[in-house]
């Protein structure tokens, strides 16, 4: 019998992968509706979410591949979250 996670691994990380492109796609949006607020005080606009997005996918494709490597879902998550705040 095979365990929860190699069962259920494959649609958890695609769907936060579909999570991810998202919120990656709304960001634009709101970069341009906030477009009078003024430049980050660190860095580059946009430079974060785009770590977050890469990081996430990577997360998703090693989850679907391997679904008992941690790593997978560490990346997975942790792009996701870096996308939600």
């Amino acid at each position: 019998m095979r365990d929860w996670a190699s069962g259920h691994a494959k649609p958890i990380a695609w769907v936060s992968c579909l999570i991810v492109i998202l919120l990656g796609l709304t960001y634009p949006v709101l970069l341009y509706l906030d477009r009078n607020a003024g430049l980050q005080l660190h860095g580059l606009p946009g430079i974060s979410e785009l770590v977050s997005l890469t990081t996430a996918f990577a997360g998703a494709l090693i989850m679907a591949r391997q679904p008992k490597n941690l790593i997978g879902w560490m990346l997975t998550f942790d792009g996701v979250a870096g996308l939600i705040t």
